[in-house]
């Protein structure tokens, strides 16, 4: 099969996504590929990023085929075990979670890939901050610091690599308590068609400012600037904050479950 037929399998297995062909090549950057008719799967070391079978083809092994052919190649590379996921999917999405757990995947927490539409449909004159003022004030931070990298750690340690460029933050008394990084031109598993997406990603508030509605201030400003660039949706990745999310009209795309196993 061709990477058009992959393409093809991929639609057909989630209709509801709009991702161009290019789009999906960007996201599911790959090292290992398997397929057999009406199926295919791609695998990035020890990661089994994506794995399609077309609804007509389903329920004759293919599946089950696929996943053996990834976990043998992860096992030959060396891994101890396959994990699910990647920059496509955090892990596996609500309707295959039954079909790993079955063949021996532990699964793990449940997410969500959650989106606020700002286009001049939902929001004709752009999106505009909702919430009533906070006691901090908000602006955007040249360059890291140690106080950003500080109150990045109480929150996450493994984000602080993703803190290399201009940061969205919140200040109390001039002490750095929120943060979050907001870009304006992203590729996703929600893109497609002329859609400007954005994100807002690695929200955190530092323990002791908690419960003061300062994150989601943060945020909703951070939607306003957004929108006021073009963007026409944010994407809100990988949380399991969908209430929070959504008290700022944030919308869940999709659910998924990360996961693993043992070979």
């Amino acid at each position: 099969m061709s990477v058009i037929d992959d393409f093809r399998i991929f639609r057909a297995c989630f209709p509801k996504l709009s991702l161009s062909e290019e789009d999906l090549a960007l996201l599911t950057r790959h090292d290992g590929r398997f397929s057999l008719e009406g199926g295919f799967a791609l695998t990035d070391g020890g990661r089994i990023i994506l794995l399609c079978v077309s609804p007509e083809y389903r329920g004759r092994g293919i599946g089950t085929e696929l996943l053996s052919q990834c976990e043998h190649s992860i096992a030959q590379m060396g891994y101890e075990k396959a994990v699910l996921g990647g920059e496509l999917f955090g892990g596996a999405v609500d309707e295959s979670s039954e079909f790993f757990r079955r063949r021996g995947y532990s699964l793990g927490n449940e997410f969500c890939e959650m989106f606020v539409d700002m286009s001049r449909a939902a929001v004709p004159h752009g999106y505009s901050d909702p919430l009533p003022p906070t006691e901090a004030d908000f602006r955007f931070l040249s360059g890291v610091t140690d106080e950003l990298v500080s109150a990045v750690k109480s929150v996450d340690e493994e984000w602080v690599q993703y803190f290399d460029r201009d940061i969205f933050c919140g200040f109390v008394g001039g002490r750095l308590v929120s943060f979050c990084i907001v870009e304006d031109d992203v590729t996703c598993a929600l893109s497609g068609g002329d859609i400007r997406m954005g994100s807002v990603g690695c929200v955190g508030t530092i323990p002791s400012a908690r419960g003061r509605g300062i994150g989601l201030k943060m945020v909703s400003l951070a939607l306003e600037e957004l929108s006021r660039r073009g963007c026409e949706r944010c994407l809100i990745h990988q949380t399991h904050l969908d209430k929070w999310y959504g008290r700022l009209g944030a919308q869940t795309a999709f659910r998924f479950r990360t996961g693993e196993k043992m070979l």
